[in-house]
């Protein structure tokens, strides 16, 4: 049974289309000016210039190459109005690394908000551009090397002591649930150097020799933007550029500014297939996106509200290693009678007003025999740091139909005494903090699956 624990590379839509102030210049969702790229650090110079020859030059063409996405405006206006006035507390949302980025004023030379584009990659994506009829883009099959041996070495350049226990942490998240290993090297053949530059990226894949992973020190040192890094680095693009991407959501392009809008291209089948497939590393994940059955229009309204920002999930499941887990969870059999349960999670001798670099996690199973459903409420929560994306601290109950997937993250007010329903045998609860400790009070039976 796969674990299904996320790691997760999101791409919050809002967050692509943000402009925000630089210290010596615009950034973000602006088109840059002559000379942008040389106010940045002199290692990101250094850095980016490795991959491509004129970064102002990757911008441009970057933005040129505009993809076909149809805003069908009548169902626009229904979600606008459905959602009303909702905006983006944006000091929770800084930690996503495409804010961080276009802070920092690299973005303008990234794909997707945090991914490095070699010129070689760059033509072949307007190769492609230009024989597919410009607006109708595509993006190319562009080869993505696997890494020999399932082992990626890495060592750390400049980085502060915060960082270097980020990646650590993430690391060993990504090397828990799958079967790839990271080894410590400055003097491996093929390896990842992590500098404190501007912002927080990477490359897709390996690209032979040495090559930069970036982790500002202020925004990019936490775990989960080490591992969505890191997974980056793997192979992995971001959950919203897959090919199907059009029959689970809507993409709104209101707020996105022009020259960012190529960050919402999508793939095709052959190249989900090449850096998904090929790149598998033994995990058998589908990486779907989750079904409801709501309409799109619901769909946003689902995640905004339980999530609290519309964002994508990459799984990176346990590889060829079907153990469960041992994180302090355990499995349950539920009766026909409420009962209760207390799960606690973190440390509590951790700092109560200091974020930490690491997860706690306890994952549950929930026998549910065949004929039962289970049902579950959360009833109490203490310490749970309701916020965008439930980010510090949540309950995931699994019940959607694609196990491999995250599931709707739960920290609020809003979600006490809200009954959930699943038929999957087992039901997995995952419990989550990165931030002091948490206490969480459910209660969950065994019903008849057609009641």
């Amino acid at each position: 049974m796969l674990n299904s624990f996320p790691i997760w590379v999101v791409a919050a839509l809002a967050h692509l289309s943000v402009s925000f102030p630089h210290d010596s210049h615009e950034g973000g969702g602006v088109t840059p000016e002559v000379n942008q790229f040389d106010s940045l650090k002199p290692i990101t110079l250094e850095a980016l210039r490795k991959y491509m020859a004129d970064p102002e030059d990757t911008s441009r063409r970057l933005a040129a190459m505009i993809p076909n996405i149809p805003q069908e405006q009548a169902t626009l206006d229904r979600i606008h109005q459905k959602l009303g006035g909702l905006t983006v507390d944006l000091s929770v949302s800084s930690i996503n690394p495409s804010v961080v980025n276009a802070k920092a004023g690299v973005s303008p030379y990234l794909l997707q908000g945090d991914i490095v584009v070699t010129d070689d990659q760059l033509k072949q994506m307007e190769d492609e551009y230009k024989r597919s009829g410009g607006r109708k883009k595509r993006q190319a099959a562009i080869p993505i090397r696997k890494w020999p041996q399932n082992t990626i070495h890495y060592y750390f350049h400049n980085v502060s002591a915060k960082s270097q226990q980020a990646v650590a942490a993430g690391l060993k998240v990504i090397q828990q649930q799958t079967c790839i290993n990271f080894v410590k090297s400055s003097t491996a053949a093929n390896r990842i150097r992590i500098i404190n530059a501007d912002g927080c990226w990477s490359p897709i894949g390996m690209k032979g020799g040495e090559q930069d992973l970036s982790l500002q020190s202020d925004g990019c040192d936490l775990q989960g933007t080490a591992a969505h890094e890191f997974i980056h680095a793997i192979g992995y693009y971001h959950e919203q550029s897959r090919y199907d991407r059009d029959q689970y959501i809507i993409v709104d392009l209101t707020n996105v500014e022009p020259d960012n809008a190529y960050n919402f291209d999508k793939e095709t089948t052959q190249t989900t297939v090449n850096y998904i497939s090929d790149l598998y590393y033994d995990t058998k994940s589908d990486q779907m996106f989750e079904r409801w059955n709501e309409e799109p229009a619901e769909l946003f309204d689902l995640y905004l509200s339980r999530v609290g920002k519309l964002a994508f999930f990459v799984n990176l499941p346990r590889a060829t290693c079907n153990q469960r887990p041992n994180n302090g969870g355990r499995t349950i059999t539920p009766t026909a009678s409420w009962q209760t349960m207390t799960i606690t999670v973190g440390n509590s001798a951790s700092p109560s007003n200091t974020w930490r670099p690491s997860y706690t996690i306890k994952t549950y199973w929930f026998t549910v025999p065949t004929g039962r459903k289970l049902e579950m409420k959360i009833t109490g929560m203490q310490n749970s740091h309701c916020n965008y994306g439930c980010s510090f601290a949540s309950l995931e109950f699994k019940y959607g139909p694609y196990p491999e997937l995250v599931d709707p993250k739960y920290c609020c007010p809003e979600h006490l005494n809200k009954v959930y329903s699943s038929t999957r045998n087992p039901t997995v609860l995952n419990a989550h903090n990165e931030y002091y400790f948490s206490t969480f009070t459910i209660q969950y039976r065994l019903v008849a699956a057609s009641g």
